[in-house]
């Protein structure tokens, strides 16, 4: 039995705030469409705590991260001490959220920053006020209609939409209201996709689908009977998955659409969960030190940006697809992004807040948590993660579980380490059998692969893209890349060192 509460905060923007998420939108913000909000999911169980934090923000680096927490374990009632370290901060990445949030950055407003720390304290505040006796339910399906894959990064001409998986975790409430329903049910959604059905015309501050899949989620649970209903959306490994091949316009109504699309298939997948049959809370965590990539010269940059956009003018003279003119748009724009890192020399990700979790040397610091609620695995990771990349660290945290620290990277031959000249391999993806919408068999290697272990992407500082090596060179998620390519397997092995190291019910 879990001690769950929840609480939301929202974040009241100055005036004009600029947005942040496309190098095209030029025009501060002209007002809001949906307020952007802080949800905070506080979870207890034997004296261990852990509380995951989602903001509607692009990311958060390592400095706003620390902010974020230290604001958010301040706010704890009396009686519950919380470790700042046992704070996910976890991040949207919706395109529509304000920008100049990062102190450490050349453009910088502090009303903007206190504004998303306030919002933050006052759900961490609300969760753990009151915290109710629930049982964990799990859930994972997949999902029509919502991603696609933008980029085909590992050469398998999987450009186009994709039916994504969706995962649901539902703490229910052990009171029950008259209708025989939870009186509380907190649910937490996991699917991976970019909130870009607004595009950089758009000048309104919003949660993009996300939101509107959220709104719907709350109102589905209330209409079942629930009287307290709450739910919070994580994003995943979506660093080449967006709405770009399924959103039928870049408007509100749209986005709405989608975020109803993904509702509806968390309300089925939640109506199947199964209960966890494990309780238990622990928090595993562990500071690397990743190589940065090298910059490339202004020379190079220059060069790949006139070819970009001379075969974009080509492909739009030819009348070809407008998707590939765009992806030459695309690489041209990745190529500005690196030419402003090499004149500048600002940072790892070369855009505002990007130096705060460098170290010196040519190297960034890296925070990796793995968090196990029950049958619940959660991998938070600060960055993009690609859809691959994604996989890879799935299968590392399932290997972990079954064998040693040692062992497993041992006989982990695809994650094996790497010194930063040898070649490397990329890491085999794992492509687990999932049910079109529903729960996967108890017990069975699918279980553990589709439906018990999450990568949480976007959380606890920021990497850039983690695309994976068999990405091609002029691939977008490749391009902007800032860290060396041997970084995947760095944080494969983390991931398999804490699977393997405390993650068991038995040791919690």
């Amino acid at each position: 039995m879990f001690n769950v509460g929840s609480g939301l905060g929202r974040i009241q923007l100055p005036p004009s705030t600029p947005l942040a998420g496309y190098q095209a939108r030029k025009e501060a913000s002209r007002g809001v469409h949906d307020p952007l909000c802080a949800r905070a999911l506080a979870i207890e169980y034997g004296g261990r705590c852990i509380t995951v934090l989602s903001i509607d923000i692009l990311y958060s680096d390592a400095l706003l991260t620390r902010m974020i927490r230290r604001a958010a374990a301040g706010s704890a009632p009396a009686g519950a001490a919380l470790d700042p370290a046992s704070i996910m901060v976890c991040c949207s990445h919706t395109h529509s959220g304000p920008s100049r949030i990062f102190p450490e950055s050349g453009s910088f407003d502090p009303a903007i920053t206190d504004a998303i720390t306030g919002a933050a304290a006052d759900a961490t505040a609300r969760a753990w006020a009151e915290l109710l006796p629930c049982r964990l339910y799990l859930g994972a399906g997949l999902v029509d209609g919502v991603a696609s894959r933008r980029s085909d990064l590992a050469g398998r001409g999987a450009t186009g939409p994709i039916r994504q998986r969706l995962a649901v975790a539902e703490f229910r409430s052990v009171a029950q209201g008259p209708s025989g329903a939870p009186r509380a049910a907190m649910r937490l959604v996991s699917l991976a996709c970019h909130p870009t059905v607004l595009g950089p015309d758009n000048l309104v501050v919003s949660r993009d689908w996300p939101g509107f899949a959220v709104d719907e989620c709350e109102h589905e649970m209330r209409a079942s009977g629930t009287e307290r209903a709450f739910a919070v959306f994580i994003n995943g490994a979506a660093a080449d998955v967006s709405t770009r091949y399924t959103r039928r316009a870049q408007t509100f109504d749209e986005a709405a659409r989608l975020g109803r699309l993904a509702a509806s298939g968390a309300a089925r997948v939640a109506a199947a969960g199964r209960l966890s049959r494990t309780s238990g809370a622990c928090l595993a965590s562990e500071q690397i030190t990743l190589r940065r990539r090298p910059l490339v010269g202004q020379e190079q940059a220059l060069s790949a940006i006139a070819a970009a956009e001379a075969e974009a003018e080509r492909l739009a003279r030819c009348g070809a697809d407008e998707i590939a003119v765009k992806e030459s748009r695309d690489r041209a724009a990745a190529w500005r992004i690196v030419l402003k890192r090499a004149q500048n020399q600002s940072g790892p990700q070369g855009t505002p807040g990007a130096g705060p979790g460098a170290a010196p040397g040519g190297v960034v610091d890296a925070e990796i948590n793995l968090a196990r609620v029950g049958d619940l695995m959660l991998l938070f990771c600060p960055g993009e993660v690609a859809h691959e990349t994604g996989e890879s660290l799935v299968r590392a945290v399932a290997q972990g579980q079954g064998e040693s620290p040692t062992e497993a990277i041992a006989t982990a031959g695809s994650v094996a380490p790497t010194t930063p000249t040898a070649p490397t391999t990329p890491i085999a993806p794992i492509v687990p059998t999932v049910p079109a919408i529903g729960t996967v068999p108890a017990g069975s290697n699918a279980e553990v692969a589709a439906g018990n272990i999450w990568v949480v992407g976007y959380s606890n500082g920021h990497l850039g893209y983690l695309a994976p090596e068999s990405a091609a060179p002029d691939a977008y998620e490749r391009v902007m890349s800032s860290v060396a390519s041997e970084s995947i397997h760095e944080i494969a092995q983390a991931a398999m060192r804490l699977s393997s190291k405390g993650m068991c019910m038995d040791l919690c």
